[in-house]
């Protein structure tokens, strides 16, 4: 798995204990994911795969006089539509894969940062990412494809730890033609702690997503740019802070609240530039600003969906992974109460429908869908405020562009 993963290092191959308890995990996390079935957006991604397979547009709202549910993907979400008839788990027992490739990942990042991967690390590891419920019921159970730009970021981080700039832009790139988010997540990383702007990561990874969405524009035509209108027209969801305050109805009628909502699209970039530029001149370790970039973006979206953190849990997994100090490490170590927090609300999620029978968070468990993110923006607020020391550095005399 170390060289799968590029690590050909002798001291960093697998001892016989890690190899049993990665392959021992990850057949009791298939297992899971296939006792779960077809369940949540799962549901729906069969569907459309079945449209497309059918000869359909991936962005198709109808097939055979059928209605089909609203592909809000890029157009990666429509290469998996082949493996659905061969059988029809296959895709999401990919997605749950995916899980546990970037578990292997953290074994390796752990073992080249010279730590023992004993069993309690191993544990350890395994709850950061596959045994975290933020992750484990969103992907091995919902089987949401949110995993694959996660997994990106996570390969991103990996590569660009080697040097590997056009390796981490290519892959946040292919991320970003499955889910659009991760194509932000890029310029996080331009900042260097020299204090240069490096561009390569930025770069590629856009001109990689120009190019696949141009040769699915050729093929599918002006459809492919239907999920940027419909996210555009939807309304505030769950962790987003702008869902409590639709829940109110005076705010709801509130003209600033209406122009947060029609305009927040240009405030989550606002929001991006911001932090990017905070993490260059105040130069700050890119691992830091990508964490809190990330974080920052998904905060400030109106669609709160909270499988959307699964990217974010990645790159902290990572940094907890490949270090044991450093400012990185204090940050990510800071930032376990948002990691918590998303893993309670998943398990409320899923808690909600066993128990009542009305759906997730149906029924009487309705009103948590509007109250959640009135503490779930403190708690990030919070984790700031604990490790303000890594975060909020004077801001440097920039040093140039490199590319």
């Amino acid at each position: 798995m170390a060289g799968f993963l590029g690590d050909r290092r002798e001291d960093l191959r697998w001892s016989a204990h890690e190899k049993r308890f990665f392959w021992s995990l990850t057949g009791a996390m298939l297992f899971v994911t296939l006792i779960a079935g077809k369940t949540h957006d799962y549901a729906f991604y069969r569907v459309q795969w079945e449209a497309i397979a059918n000869g359909y547009s991936p962005w198709a709202t109808e097939a055979d006089g059928v209605s089909v549910p609203m592909n809000a993907y890029g157009p990666l979400h429509a290469v998996l539509a082949p493996l659905e008839p061969i059988y029809w788990m296959l895709p999401k027992l990919v997605f749950a894969s995916m899980v546990m490739v970037v578990y292997a990942a953290l074994i390796n990042a752990s073992k080249r940062a010279g730590l023992t991967n004993d069993r309690v690390r191993l544990v350890y590891l395994a709850v950061l990412f596959p045994l975290m419920p933020a992750v484990l019921i969103p992907v091995f159970g919902f089987g949401n494809n949110d995993i694959f730009p996660a997994l990106c970021m996570a390969l991103a981080c990996v590569v660009l730890a080697r040097g590997a700039r056009t390796g981490a832009g290519v892959w946040i790139g292919l991320g970003a033609l499955m889910k659009f988010y991760p194509l932000i997540f890029a310029g996080f990383l331009a900042g260097r702690r020299d204090g240069r702007l490096d561009l390569r990561v930025l770069l590629v990874a856009l001109a990689l997503f120009v190019l696949g969405m141009g040769i699915s524009y050729l093929v599918w035509g002006p459809a492919v740019f239907s999920p940027f209108q419909f996210g555009h027209e939807r309304g505030p969801k769950m962790l987003s802070p702008l869902r409590f305050a639709v829940s109110v109805e005076t705010l709801r009628e509130s003209a600033v609240i209406e122009h947060l909502i029609a305009r927040n699209t240009i405030y989550v970039l606002a929001a991006a530039v911001l932090v990017g530029l905070h993490g260059w001149l105040a130069r700050l370790d890119r691992d830091i600003t990508l964490m809190m970039g990330i974080l920052t973006v998904l905060l400030a979206y109106k669609i709160g969906h909270p499988q959307f953190y699964v990217s974010w849990l990645a790159v902290w997994a990572w940094v907890l992974a490949s270090r044991n100090e450093g400012a990185a490490w204090r940050v990510a170590q800071g930032f376990w109460p948002v990691a918590l927090f998303l893993s309670a609300y998943q398990t409320l999620y899923l808690l909600s429908k066993w128990i009542s029978g009305d759906g997730y968070l149906g029924g009487d468990w309705h009103f948590i869908r509007y109250y959640v993110s009135l503490f779930f923006a403190p708690t990030v607020l919070w984790c700031v405020i604990r490790v303000r020391k890594d975060l909020f550095q004077r801001w440097q005399r920039p040093a140039g562009v490199r590319f």
